[in-house]
């Protein structure tokens, strides 16, 4: 992935992994980029509390507004869906041998419970790093869908 892709501008701009990749993907997937950072902020740094990566659980949302359910008959496209999520999370898995935010960053040296060390992850950092690999793998699952 080439490092100008939108989600990565939106993330070095202040925008949290989760916001910054539902923002890139916002216009096609038919939402407006406001709808899609207020869904997609409460995801971010695990849930808040270092549980499944913001990126990761982005990736999972934009997935799932590319190939998701159309309600309780549509057992197709769930199933689907659930194919691409478990693609995606064992592709995210083998690269950094975890979807875990704490975990993640823990094996960078960070602690996520220290401001100091979390302030400079937008420009520098395992962050970016995050962000990168879940639009490489998310473009690479979802096959040209965009």
């Amino acid at each position: 992935m080439e490092n100008n892709h939108p989600a990565l501008d939106y993330f070095t701009k202040g925008y949290s992994c989760s916001e910054a990749i539902a923002a890139a993907y916002a216009p096609k997937l038919g939402l407006d980029r406001q709808t899609a950072v207020k869904i997609a902020t409460g995801f971010a740094g695990g849930m808040a509390q270092g549980k499944t990566c913001g990126a990761v659980t982005a990736a999972y949302m934009v997935l799932g507004l590319t190939a998701g359910s159309g309600g309780p008959g549509d057992a197709y496209s769930r199933d689907r869906v659930y194919m691409l999520v478990q693609e995606f999370s064992h592709r995210f898995t083998k690269r950094w041998g975890t979807t875990r935010c704490r975990d993640l960053l823990a094996t960078n040296g960070i602690d996520i419970n220290n401001p100091g060390q979390m302030k400079n992850l937008r420009q520098t950092g395992p962050c970016v790093e995050m962000v990168k690999e879940a639009v490489r793998i998310l473009d690479d699952v979802c096959d040209g869908e965009f």
